[in-house]
């Protein structure tokens, strides 16, 4: 084999293995959840107190996660929520922290959570490109999985356009 034949076959090996390596950096990890929230999401099914919601209630229940605002919408209802994760913990954790018009979190009215803010705990897992979310109504301890039982909110999304 001559010199310039494999100078030749070692350019192409190094062509190749950088191409191996960009793909793993850009494609082959998956992009961490706060990035794979974001976006516009329509709700597929949803059950409150283990019973399913009615499927026209749901196919009007849409979510846009922009940064960390979550922000629902039902029909002409809205609803504004600070969205924390913990990715890291089995099943993952979410907490939505209520948003009033002003953008500051809005407090609990009565009994002796008074002034406390409005915040639902709940877990999350993606599937591809569909999204489930179990939450609990405050202030309800964070369920530890998706069966939709008393006070468990679970809501199944998929992206909008797929």
């Amino acid at each position: 084999m001559t010199k310039r034949v494999r100078r030749g076959l070692v350019g192409v090996t190094a062509l190749g293995l950088a191409g191996v390596a960009a793909w793993w950096a850009f494609a082959g990890k998956p992009k961490p959840d706060p990035e794979r929230l974001q976006g516009t999401w329509i709700a597929v099914a949803a059950s409150t107190n283990g019973e399913p919601v009615d499927p026209a209630k749901v196919g009007a229940m849409g979510l846009t996660v922009a940064g960390d605002e979550w922000r629902t919408k039902s029909g002409v209802f809205e609803k504004r929520y600070r969205l924390a994760l913990a990715a890291d913990k089995t099943p993952p954790e979410i907490d939505l922290t209520q948003l009033g018009p002003d953008g500051n979190p809005e407090a609990v009215a009565f009994g002796p959570g008074k002034r406390e803010p409005v915040v639902q705990r709940g877990v999350y897992e993606f599937d591809g490109e569909t999204l489930r979310v179990a939450l609990t109504r405050p202030p309800a301890e964070r369920p530890k999985r998706f069966d939709p039982a008393a006070d468990v909110l679970v809501f199944t999304y998929e992206r909008a356009g797929k």
